[in-house]
């Protein structure tokens, strides 16, 4: 029973971890994916070939 209520209190707790709004946590959210889809864009453009030489077979 104690375990219980414990398991409880640290959720509770969770809960009210962050208390900024939908609009706020959306908006870091997509600041932070397209940071992350910037970051994907450079590492790709850095690997591929620029002249298009590694389609030979094609």
């Amino acid at each position: 029973m104690r375990a219980a209520a414990l398991v409880l209190l640290l959720l509770g707790l969770a809960a009210c971890g962050d208390r900024r709004s939908f609009d706020e946590r959306y908006e870091d959210t997509g600041a932070k994916l397209e940071e992350r889809a910037r970051a994907i864009d450079g590492n790709l453009a850095n690997e591929l070939p620029a002249d298009g030489a590694g389609n030979a077979a094609s």
